[in-house]
């Protein structure tokens, strides 16, 4: 039998497993809307003891606390009471709705107590208390008494794009009764290949950065508001999964469970946020990216299914990572939302929740008090993690008003009218001990990385179809409200103004040949109360 034989028969059974993969982050976008409240409380309120509850029977620790405070002990054995039933597949909002409701009360009257000392929690208390008025549509949404279905869009920061980072895959999940009763995880590029001619037309207002050209599903999420990404997607996935054609293109396994099928909903995960959930997914991700790009050299042929030892390794790794993504996210809450981790696009929330959930960060909607600073990596390497982005806003006079690292969006409510100069800086530092892992994994699977491996992986420098060479490049846009007048743009850049939903904007290139370098943009604004 030949190489190529032998990953043929090798990708077609990986390929029969994809379908089954079920990734626990997914439960922190999904069913963890109410179930992270439930845990949340018991980790808040035995902080002080340090010790790991959640691997131990919550009843034991109620019996232990009964002695101290009574009220305390109740909780934990309410949580542990809905825990158990949800682990023997009851449907807790029928089961355990008294209790369920007993512990949403909890949450609003008793918020102050139980934060007493546990400032840590303080803002996925409030977020909890916040949507308690909300908890009939919640259940709505979980699926309580009719399946609901939704897009989980799985980003790769290290490939930035405005809603976070190119999508190699996502995951169309069902719920019902708050708990997944079905998972696809799916190669964005399938839609593409099936059914290349589907896209959506971006509206007119983008054309001077676009050039009206249609977005496919490898480029949908280009514009970084959630609103606007969501409905992109959820377009698109109804041209190519729940159109007539959808049968004669979609293979027939996939289309049984997910075709013509209404999407309500889309969630945008991205690596970044997964990395701080799972110890380990750092490196994993590495390993992935080279495999990614490195696949056909390891099979000896070029062969469909490009992700195949990727996922057949990852189900392992993510089937012993479920615990420590709920904990994580728990005790992250509040550096994750700060940083715009999870987005969540609903076409039938009211407006209420919606306002919640942009209060908190999980939707970015245009506002008249934000610039939005997105980038889109154009050199098509796994680099962004390595680039450090710092703004810079300053006065007149020079002194430093805001300065932000790594994060693209800026408040500038504090700002008086006036004129101030923005700096945005991105600094690109590849270590060498990403290389020396990368050649690890060379050596690993036998192989030498060619040209165009070496450029996908960061490690050299890429020739465009122009003939340049690029270490690394971005078509960014800068977003601001129309109370801001940019008057001028300075640096290694080329720039177009563009309209937006809520003023306008300025499209920029940036380009760097080597590692280890710094380039800076500059930017005169003035800002009109």
């Amino acid at each position: 039998m030949s190489r190529g034989e032998r990953g043929r028969q090798k990708s077609k059974r990986i390929e029969q497993r994809t379908d089954t993969i079920s990734i626990p982050f997914l439960m922190v976008t999904v069913i963890s809307f109410f179930m992270m409240g439930l845990y949340a409380l018991v980790s808040y309120i035995l902080t002080g003891d340090k010790q790991d509850i959640l691997t131990n029977r919550l009843g034991t620790v109620a019996t232990y606390l009964s002695v101290y405070n009574k009220q305390t002990a109740d909780v934990v054995s309410d949580i542990d009471s809905i825990i158990q039933s949800y682990l023997k597949n009851e449907n807790i909002f029928e089961t355990q709705k008294d209790t369920i409701n007993r512990l949403r009360e909890q949450i609003v009257t008793q918020t102050e107590t139980l934060l007493k000392d546990n400032e840590q929690y303080s803002r996925l208390a409030y977020f909890l208390k916040d949507t308690y008025r909300y908890k009939d549509e919640l259940l709505l949404y979980m699926g309580a008494n009719v399946p609901k279905s939704y897009l989980v869009i799985l980003q790769n920061s290290s490939e930035r794009r405005p809603n976070g980072g190119f999508f190699g895959s996502f995951a169309y999940v069902r719920i019902l009764q708050g708990r997944i009763r079905t998972i696809h995880m799916i190669d964005s590029y399938l839609g593409y290949k099936t059914m290349p001619r589907i896209s959506v037309r971006p509206p007119t207002r983008s054309d001077p950065i676009y050039g009206g050209t249609p977005f496919g599903w490898i480029a949908s999420n280009k514009f970084g508001f959630t609103n606007i990404d969501g409905d992109y997607m959820i377009q698109l996935y109804n041209k190519t999964f729940n159109s007539p054609e959808s049968d004669a293109h979609i293979p027939t396994q996939v289309c049984q469970d997910i075709c013509h099928r209404p999407i309500d909903g889309v969630i945008f995960v991205n690596t970044d946020t997964l990395k701080k959930l799972m110890p380990g997914l750092d490196r994993k991700t590495r390993e992935r990216q080279f495999m990614n790009a490195s696949v056909d050299l390891i099979r000896g042929d070029d062969l469909p299914n490009k992700k195949e030892y990727y996922l057949s390794d990852s189900q392992k790794f993510f089937s012993q990572q479920g615990m420590n993504v709920v904990k994580n996210f728990i005790n992250q809450f509040t550096s994750l939302t700060n940083q715009y981790s999870v987005g969540i696009y609903i076409p039938t929330i009211s407006t209420g929740l919606n306002e919640v959930l942009t209060q908190y960060n999980f939707t970015t909607i245009p506002n008249a008090t934000t610039l939005y600073s997105w980038d889109t990596n154009k050199s098509f390497n796994k680099i962004d993690e390595f680039v450090t982005k710092t703004i810079t806003i300053r006065d007149q006079i020079g002194d430093i008003i805001i300065e932000q690292m790594n994060n693209d969006q800026i408040n500038i409510s504090s700002l008086q009218a006036g004129d101030y100069t923005m700096e945005i800086e991105y600094k690109i530092s590849v270590p060498s001990s990403y290389k020396e892992y990368i050649d690890s994994l060379a050596r690993k699977y036998n192989i030498s990385l060619t040209p165009r491996e070496l450029g996908i992986l960061s490690l050299a420098p890429t020739v465009g179809p122009d003939g340049v060479q690029r270490f690394w490049e971005s078509k960014s846009q800068l977003y601001h409200p129309s109370s801001v007048t940019i008057t001028s743009i300075t640096g290694d850049v080329g720039n177009t103004p563009f309209t937006s939903p809520f003023g306008a904007g300025i499209d920029y290139i940036i380009m760097t040949q080597n590692n280890n370098s710094t380039k800076q943009v500059f930017i005169n604004f003035n800002l009109k109360r």
